[in-house]
């Protein structure tokens, strides 16, 4: 049974690098702007933005399918829809015809491509967090960073392709390697059976035993009951402060390096810390708990934003040596403890939708992280200072947030283990 969940989790980390081509939005955005140069920035940019949101949509879809369907069903509908955007924006890109092919971008790029890639995410999610009880830390952070390399890793190969073939037969290729691989992927990877889940459950407790970390009683919550809870919105804040705070640098990392004299490919760096703080905060977070975690990464931020500020007041490469690649930790955790805070505080039976709710902490940030930059970048006349400043905002934000997320959710853990241990008093007498 080890080696069966290992082997899905490899599998589901290569399905999610695949899905994560998505995020590699700047490949294709070059070479259609080139070809359609009627499209304004805003007007090409809505694209991603409406891929994001449909993402996010379709992770909530996708729990709310897992409460009905297999992943079987989940990871074939993934694959139809990502089949049918990206085989079909191929045939519909036409530079004689700039408004409708913009249209056709939007509705199957940004919408049927950003939906299949939310109901896939989630549903590969979902069936792997039930293989890993025990280490749920680690193994969303493993997928996650498949996830989040997947715009590093294959972005890089669609570029020398689609220089070589050009746009329409790239978008087919992925179209035809995506769906067969969910297609092979939705008959391998499943959900333990109720021995294996058994299992998995005894080597969970067993492993909190030798943790020593303190006794707690995971509750069963639904999405309703989730939604009206003070934890679930102060979590919503303090991902959406991580966030943001972290956008404000990753989406500009070369440029930044560049004006502070290191070379673009600095940015490249930014993409390698941002996947491995999906491990090392999900571990962290298997090993320490939620509180240190969560605590940790806000300090990681902070730590970068002070870096970053010093960087813009003496000049020191050194010091963006540094902050950036710390910005990509904190930022590249947040995932990991979404994933492992969902499961643990809400509890497994209702992961699936409680996750895509959780999910879509990335709308506000992917909105108001790239905002502000750019806002303060036209004010500053291109410094990066207040930038940097409002960085350690965010960052300061996230610190107190998280102090008040770790009491609350201590406080309601608490309740719990009494309310379990008088009902099993009770039982006994």
């Amino acid at each position: 049974m080890l080696n069966k969940r290992w082997q899905h989790l490899v599998l589901g980390a290569l399905v999610l690098l695949f899905l994560g081509l998505l995020y590699a939005w700047s490949i294709f955005r070059a070479p259609l702007t080139k070809q359609f140069t009627s499209w304004s920035a805003t007007e090409i940019s809505l694209t991603f933005t409406i891929s994001i949101i449909m993402f996010c949509v379709g992770s909530i879809l996708g729990g709310k399918l897992a409460a009905k369907f297999s992943s079987t069903v989940i990871l074939l509908i993934s694959a139809a829809l990502l089949f049918i955007g990206f085989f079909s924006i191929s045939f519909m890109l036409n530079p004689d015809n700039p408004g409708q092919s913009l249209v056709a971008l939007y509705i199957f790029y940004g919408g049927c491509c950003g939906l299949g890639v939310g109901i896939g995410y989630n549903g590969i999610m979902s069936v792997l967090m039930k293989w890993f009880p025990d280490r749920s830390g680690f193994a969303s952070g493993i997928l996650l960073m498949g996830f989040g390399f997947g715009g590093l890793v294959l972005g890089s190969l669609v570029s020398v392709l689609q220089a070589q073939f050009g746009l329409p037969l790239v978008f087919r290729m992925i179209a035809i390697a995506t769906a067969i691989l969910l297609g092979l992927s939705s008959i391998v990877i499943k959900a333990p059976n109720a021995d294996e889940s058994a299992e998995l459950n005894r080597m969970a407790a067993l492993t909190n035993k030798k943790s020593k970390k303190p006794s707690t009683t995971v509750q069963n919550i639904p999405s309703s009951r989730m939604l009206a809870s003070p934890i679930f919105w102060i979590f919503f804040i303090w991902l959406v402060c991580i966030s943001a705070g972290g956008l404000l640098v990753i989406n500009s990392a070369a440029l930044i390096a560049t004006a502070f004299g290191v070379p673009a490919v600095m940015g490249l760096i930014v993409s390698i810390f941002n996947g491995a703080g999906r491990v090392i905060f999900g571990t962290m977070y298997d090993k320490y708990g939620r509180d240190l975690t969560v605590t940790v990464n806000a300090i990681t931020l902070l730590l970068s934003g002070i870096a970053l500020y010093l960087t813009a007041v003496t000049g020191s490469p050194v010091l963006l040596l540094i902050g950036l690649p710390l910005v990509g930790l904190s930022y590249g955790g947040v995932p990991a403890i979404n994933s492992s805070t969902t499961l643990r505080v809400w509890g497994p039976k209702y992961y699936p939708a409680n996750f895509g709710w959780v999910t879509c902490s990335l709308i506000p940030a992917a909105l108001v992280g790239p905002m502000i930059s750019s806002a303060l970048q036209e004010q500053s006349g291109g410094a990066y200072n207040s930038t940097f400043l409002m960085l350690i905002v965010f960052a300061i934000c996230a610190f107190g947030i998280g102090i008040l997320l770790n009491r609350l959710a201590r406080k309601s853990e608490q309740e719990a283990l009494l309310l379990s241990n008088a009902a099993v008093s009770e039982s006994k007498n």
